[in-house]
C-alpha cells in the first residue's frame, strides 16, 4: 500500500508539472497578443460620466473608471470623447476597439458584441410646464419633438409614429434650444438632461413624463472580436466594489452633514430651546426699547428715504422749480445719464438735454396745476447705444414730485419686433397663392380675407366682407349656403376637413375649388379658416393624364392585335398567290384569289394604321426643318383641298429644326388637311401655321419636361365638334363623318406618329366655331440657337 501511494503520488506530480510546461507557454503567447494600446470612444457630453472640462480635457465616472482599468491590466487607454452620432459612425469605420455609453438596439447587435450593463438610464419625455396631455410617445405626434442625432430615442419615437425630429450634436444643445424657446418637448436621458436644465436655470420651467423607456449602458466591441472582449471584461471585474464607489463618491459627492446620534441631538436641542427662549424675552424688551426710540428718532425724510428703497427703477425726488433733491438707483451697477454728484442741487435744464428738459417742466408744472399723476416717454443716447425710458410723476408733498423712471428699452424693440413679425405675417398671409378666408364659427360671416382671395373671386375686398356664403358658392344641389355652414359646423365640432366646392364668380362663371377648414382660437372667439386653392387647371390636368393612360391602353391592345391579325394575314396573302398559281387556267378562280388579296392590301393598310397608333412602326427621323416639311406637304396636296376653300399658310421667321421622319410628318398634315375639308363641306377657310414655343414635353425617361420646340397649327372654320367628341377623336375606329366615309383610324395614326416622335398634340373645337389641331414637336438641342 506504500508504494502504491508513493507510486500515485510520483504520478500526480508528474502530471503536474506537464501541465506546467503545457501551460507556461500559451500564457506567454496570450500575453504576447494582448495589445499594447486600447482605442475607447464614447460620448462627450453626458456629465456626470463623461463630459469635457473648460480646457476641453475628458473628465467624468467613466475615463476616471477606464484609467483604473489601465493599471489593472497595463494595457495603455487611449479615450476619445466625441459627439455621439460621430462616435458610432467612426466606430462602424473600425477607427476604435471599444464604444462605451453605448443603448443595446436591435440594430447595433447585428454589429457589436456588447459587455453586461453597468448603469441602467431612465429616458423620460420632458415638456414646458405650459403644456398639458403629454403622457407618452402617442402624445407627442403634432410636436417637434428634440433629440440627439444618433441616440437610441429615435428608433423608440419612430416606432411610435413620431416623425417630427429636431436632431441636435449634443444634450447641452438641446437644453440651450430649450432654454431659448426653439422647442418645447424633448427627450434625453435623465442624468445629463437634470445637470444641463439646472446649469442653464430652466428646470423650474419643464416637467417631465415617467421614463419613455429605460436604457442600460454598455461597452460594445466589433461583432467577433473576442479577445478584445476578453480583456474589457476581464479589467472592469478587477475593478473592486469600494473602487467603484470611491469613484462615483467622487463625482456625485456625498452629503452635506454626517449622521448624529439621536440623544445627542435632543441634548443640544433642549440647550437650544433654552437658551433661545432666553434670548427671546430679551430680544422683546430691546425691540420695545428701540422701538420707542425710533418713533421719536424718525424724521420725515427717513420716512421718505425708506419709500425710495421700496420701490423699483430710477426713483427722484425732483423740486417745483426743476431741482433733482434725491435719487435712487436700481442696483450698484446701473449707470445714471450723468455722474450722481451732477444731478444733486442741479436744475434738470443743468443736467439733461434741451428737449428732455422742456419735456419734464412741461409734466411738472400739469402735475402742480391738478392733472394728477403724469406719464411720459424719452429716449437717451448713453454710452453709444439708444435708450428708451418711461417716466411717472406724482406730487409728494406740497413743493416737490417723485419721479419713477423705468428703462422700456428692451420692452420696445420686443415691441417692434412684434410690429416686424405681424408685418412680416401680413405679408405672407397676403402673397400666398391660396385664398384665405376667417370665418366667424356660428354665422360663417367673412370676417377676414387675404389678397388672392379678392383676386380669385374678382371682388374687392370690401364687397368680398359684404359677400355671404351663398354670394360665393354656385348654389348648385350641395353646393349652397346650408351646406357651406354645414361643413363649417363639422370642422367646429369634429376636426378639420378638406372638400371640393364649386364657387361663383362675381362675373357669374362657376369654377371648382379645394378647401380646407380648420378650427382656430382668435383671442378669445373661436373661428373658421379657410384655405381655399383653385383646382380647375388641375383637374384639367388629371383629366388629360387619365386620357393619356385610356389611350396608352388602346394602344397597347391595338398593337398587339395589330400583330395577331397581321400573323393570319400572311396566311391569307399566302393562300391567295398560291390559287393564282395552281388555278392559272381557272377565271372564276383568278377573279376570286384577286379579290382575297384586294381586301389583305385593305388589312394590311388597316394593321399599318394600327402598328401607326400603338408606335410599334419603324421610323427613319433626320434632322430638318418643320417649315420644309409643311411646304413640300402644301405643294403635294394642296389641290385635294378644293376650290371653295381658301388656304393660307404662316410660316415662322427662323429655322424650326427637328428630328423628323418626313413621310410620316406629311402623313400627319395630308391627314389634318382632309379632315379640316370635310369639315367645310361648303366652304371655308383653313389656316396652316409654325412657330417656336415652349412646352411639357415627354423626355427619354417617359417624364414631361418643359423643353423648347417646334410647334405645327392647323386651323380650320368649320362645323366643329362638342365636348364629348374632342375627348374621343384619337381613339381608333371613333368617327364623326358618316357610315362609310371614314375607318375612324386617320386621327389614331396621327396621335401614334406624334407620340412616336416624342410629341403632344392637342386639339380645341365647339360646334359651328371650328377646330384647331397643334402638333409641339421637340427643337433639336445641337441645332444653331433660334430667334424668337
Amino acid at each position: 500500500m506504500h508504494f502504491r501511494s508513493l507510486k500515485t503520488a510520483f504520478l500526480t506530480a508528474l502530471l503536474f508539472c506537464l501541465s506546467l510546461s503545457l501551460l507556461t507557454p500559451t500564457a506567454s503567447a496570450s500575453e504576447a497578443q494582448r495589445p499594447q494600446t486600447l482605442r475607447v470612444v464614447m460620448d462627450n457630453n453626458y456629465p456626470p460620466f463623461v463630459f469635457l472640462d473648460a480646457e476641453g480635457m475628458v473628465q467624468g465616472i467613466l475615463p476616471d473608471q477606464w484609467r483604473l482599468w489601465e493599471k489593472k491590466t497595463g494595457v495603455r487607454v487611449e479615450i476619445h470623447a466625441m459627439d455621439w452620432d460621430e462616435a458610432q459612425r467612426r466606430m462602424r469605420a473600425g477607427e476604435y476597439d471599444v464604444i462605451d455609453t453605448i443603448f443595446h438596439t436591435e440594430a447595433r447587435a447585428r454589429l457589436y458584441d456588447y459587455l453586461p450593463p453597468y448603469q441602467e438610464i431612465e429616458v423620460p419625455i420632458y415638456f414646458d410646464r405650459e403644456i398639458a396631455g403629454i403622457t407618452g410617445a402617442a402624445s407627442l405626434k403634432g410636436f417637434a419633438v428634440g433629440v440627439k442625432a444618433g441616440d437610441a430615442a429615435i428608433d423608440v419615437l419612430k416606432r411610435h409614429g413620431v416623425e417630427s425630429l429636431v436632431l441636435y450634436n449634443s444634450y447641452e444643445a438641446i437644453a440651450q434650444a430649450a432654454r431659448d424657446r426653439k422647442i418645447t418637448v424633448f427627450v434625453v436621458d435623465a442624468p445629463p438632461a437634470r445637470y444641463f436644465l439646472h446649469k442653464l436655470g430652466i428646470h423650474d420651467r419643464f416637467r417631465q413624463s415617467e421614463p419613455l423607456y429605460v436604457g442600460e449602458f454598455h461597452r460594445a466591441v466589433r461583432k467577433g472580436d473576442a479577445a478584445t472582449l476578453g480583456l474589457v471584461r476581464s479589467g472592469f471585474k478587477a475593478i473592486t466594489p469600494q473602487e467603484h464607489q470611491a469613484i462615483e463618491r467622487k463625482w456625485y459627492g456625498s452629503a452635506t452633514f454626517e449622521a448624529f446620534p439621536v440623544r445627542q441631538m435632543l441634548a443640544v436641542a433642549g440647550g437650544f430651546s433654552v437658551l433661545a427662549a432666553a434670548l427671546a424675552l430679551w430680544n422683546y424688551s430691546l425691540r420695545r426699547m428701540v422701538a420707542r426710540r425710533t418713533l421719536e428718532l424718525k424724521t420725515s425724510e427717513e420716512r421718505s428715504r425708506a419709500m425710495l428703497e421700496a420701490l423699483p427703477d430710477l426713483v427722484f425726488r425732483i423740486s417745483r422749480d426743476g431741482t433733482f433733491l434725491d435719487y435712487r438707483r436700481v442696483s450698484a451697477g446701473e449707470t445714471l445719464f450723468r455722474p450722481p454728484q451732477e444731478f444733486l442741487d442741479r436744475n434738470v435744464r443743468d443736467v439733461m438735454p434741451p428737449e428732455i428738459s422742456a419735456l419734464t417742466e412741461k409734466h411738472l408744472a400739469l402735475a402742480f396745476a391738478g392733472g394728477g399723476m403724469q406719464r411720459f416717454e424719452y429716449s437717451l443716447e448713453m454710452k453709444g447705444i439708444l435708450h428708451h425710458f418711461e417716466a411717472r410723476m406724482v406730487i409728494c408733498g406740497e413743493s416737490e414730485v417723485m419721479a419713477i423712471v423705468r428703462d422700456v428699452t428692451d420692452q420696445k424693440l420686443a415691441e417692434d419686433e412684434i410690429l416686424k413679425s405681424e408685418d412680416r405675417l401680413q405679408s405672407i398671409y397676403n402673397s400666398v397663392h391660396d385664398a384665405i378666408f376667417i370665418h366667424d364659427a356660428e354665422s360663417g360671416k367673412i370676417l377676414d380675407i387675404n389678397a388672392q382671395a379678392c383676386s380669385m373671386y374678382g371682388y374687392s375686398r370690401k364687397e368680398m366682407l359684404d359677400c355671404s356664403l351663398g354670394d360665393i358658392s354656385s348654389g348648385l344641389p350641395s353646393y349652397s349656403q346650408t351646406d357651406a355652414l354645414h361643413w363649417m359646423r363639422k370642422a367646429a365640432t369634429e376636426g378639420p376637413r378638406a372638400l371640393q366646392w364649386q364657387a361663383r364668380h362675381k362675373d357669374g362663371h362657376f369654377f371648382w375649388v379645394e378647401a380646407a377648414l380648420t378650427k382656430a382660437s382668435i383671442g378669445q372667439e373661436e373661428r373658421i379658416i379657410a384655405v381655399v386653392r383653385d383646382v380647375g387647371e388641375r383637374n384639367r390636368l388629371e383629366e388629360q393624364l387619365f386620357q393619356s393612360r385610356k389611350m396608352e391602353a388602346v394602344g397597347i391592345l391595338a398593337g398587339g392585335v395589330a400583330h395577331e391579325f397581321n400573323n393570319i394575314l400572311q396566311a391569307i396573302i399566302s393562300s391567295g398567290y398560291l390559287m393564282k398559281m395552281r388555278h392559272k387556267d381557272a377565271p372564276d378562280i383568278q377573279k376570286t384569289a384577286d379579290n382575297i388579296l384586294l381586301s389583305s392590301d385593305r388589312a394590311a393598310d388597316l394593321v399599318r394604321g394600327l402598328l401607326a397608333f400603338s408606335r410599334k412602326q419603324v421610323l427613319m427621323p433626320q434632322v430638318g426643318d418643320m417649315n420644309d416639311i409643311v411646304r413640300s406637304s402644301l405643294k403635294m396636296f394642296q389641290r385635294h383641298v378644293g376650290e371653295n376653300i381658301t388656304v393660307a399658310a404662316d410660316f415662322y421667321a427662323g429655322p424650326l429644326p427637328v428630328n423628323a421622319d418626313s413621310s410620316q410628318m406629311q402623313y400627319v398634315l395630308v391627314n389634318l388637311i382632309n379632315n379640316a375639308r370635310d369639315a367645310m363641306p361648303t366652304g371655308g377657310s383653313l389656316i396652316i401655321r409654325t412657330f417656336r414655343d415652349e412646352r411639357l414635353l415627354p423626355n427619354d425617361a417617359g417624364s414631361l419636361v418643359q423643353r423648347p420646340c417646334a410647334v405645327l397649327e392647323v386651323l380650320d372654320t368649320g362645323v366643329g365638334m362638342d365636348e364629348e367628341s374632342v375627348s374621343h377623336i384619337f381613339e381608333p375606329f371613333y368617327t364623326t363623318k358618316e357610315v362609310g366615309k371614314g375607318t375612324g383610324l386617320g386621327l389614331s395614326v396621327v396621335y401614334g406618329i406624334v407620340k412616336q416622335h416624342k410629341g403632344t398634340i392637342e386639339v380645341s373645337s365647339a360646334p359651328g366655331s371650328g377646330t384647331v389641331f397643334k402638333i409641339a414637336l421637340p427643337l433639336e438641342p445641337s441645332a444653331p440657337s433660334i430667334r424668337s
